[in-house]
């Protein structure tokens, strides 16, 4: 990858784990063959970005300093050479993975699974500057729909659609499930569930608020999660459990609740990075029952989102802040203060 002569943008760059970012002017590079450069509209933001600031992340081994931003979308700015399909000035998303197109899982269309992933703003250079480099194939057309908005939809909406997209062959007509943490991810899967599904759903969470929003996004039944979660949601379930369970925490108290109330060959699918532990045993975890850590989504699973979102079939919140305002973007994630999905907005053009 090669740079624009004597044109350079700012970017806040992970220069060493456990340290915050740090904005730095580095030089615009110029897409190769198949990659165009993308100029960013919106970068998102999660709690697997304070991950990657405070220790990094097991799975992606530190290659060296990088930008930041794993949720990225924005404008065609240059097509590199062989691109075709895309215009200049085209609004696009990109994905988060980074994946090789070629090895089994990725010929399979299970290409957030392949075998030599990486992650853009996790492990290499993201969307947290003013420009980013992307494959053409990792590229999707946004239309007429907002890329600072919509950002999120690459990583906080496509890592639950996987899961509920994947366990509803698990759900009957008449079938249950439970969405354990209504955050920036469990926001989506109850959407996802009303859409993809007839099932009835149960919104576990600490928060009397988020309930509420889960509610008016289509959750049939609301449980507040403390010591009688599971014997709510038997009683919702007449006792025998729901046929799928969707883990948004990930702790201890989260992933036995699942095993606790999912029926004979349901499923239980983590996404949570809470650091729990599941006790997998006999009488814990019912016959049958499938167990999953999920990993975002496929490239045809983005693309199912964003036709969704041009039906207007799928609401997204977010709080934006300006490109300057990244620390306090992350100060709120960090201690909860958010209403939405934290977006980092860039405008349309700085000439």
């Amino acid at each position: 990858m090669s740079v624009v002569k004597k044109k350079k943008m700012k970017a806040y760059r992970i220069l060493e784990l456990g340290k915050p970012p740090v904005l730095k002017e580095i030089y615009v590079p110029y897409p190769g063959q198949g990659e165009l450069l993308i100029r960013m509209g919106g970068a998102g933001l999660c709690r697997t970005d304070l991950e990657v600031i405070d220790h990094g992340i097991e799975i992606l081994p530190w290659k060296g300093p990088f930008t930041l931003g794993h949720e990225n979308a924005g404008w065609v700015e240059i097509l590199g050479p062989g691109v075709t399909g895309f215009e200049v000035g085209e609004a696009v998303i990109s994905s988060c993975i980074h994946s090789c197109g070629h090895c089994e899982a990725c010929l399979l269309g299970n290409d957030n699974y392949c075998e030599s992933a990486s992650a853009r703003g996790l492990a290499e250079d993201g969307g947290l500057a003013e420009y980013m480099i992307a494959d053409q194939r990792q590229l999707i057309s946004l239309g007429s729909i907002d890329p600072g908005t919509y950002a999120p939809l690459s990583d906080a909406a496509l890592t639950p659609y996987g899961a509920v997209d994947h366990a509803r062959c698990k759900i009957p007509g008449n079938g249950i499930a439970v969405v354990i943490g209504i955050g920036g991810l469990g926001y989506y899967a109850v959407q996802f569930l009303r859409e993809l599904t007839s099932a009835r759903i149960i919104a576990v969470d600490i928060s009397p608020e988020r309930l509420d929003v889960a509610k008016n996004i289509g959750a049939s039944d609301l449980v507040i999660s403390d010591a009688e979660a599971m014997d709510k949601i038997m009683r919702l379930s007449e006792g025998k459990g729901v046929h799928a369970a969707f883990d948004f925490v990930g702790n201890d108290i989260s992933m036995n609740l699942c095993a606790k109330v999912t029926r004979c060959m349901g499923i239980i699918t983590v996404n949570g990075l809470g650091g729990g532990t599941l006790n997998f045993s006999w009488g814990n975890v019912k016959p049958g029952v499938d167990v999953r850590f999920s990993q975002g989504g496929s490239l045809a699973q983005m693309r199912s989102i964003i036709d969704l979102v041009r039906r207007d079939k799928i609401s997204v919140e977010v709080q934006a802040f300006e490109f300057h305002q990244l620390y306090d973007a992350l100060d709120a994630l960090r201690n909860g203060k958010l209403k939405g999905r934290a977006v980092i907005k860039f405008a349309k053009s700085d000439e």
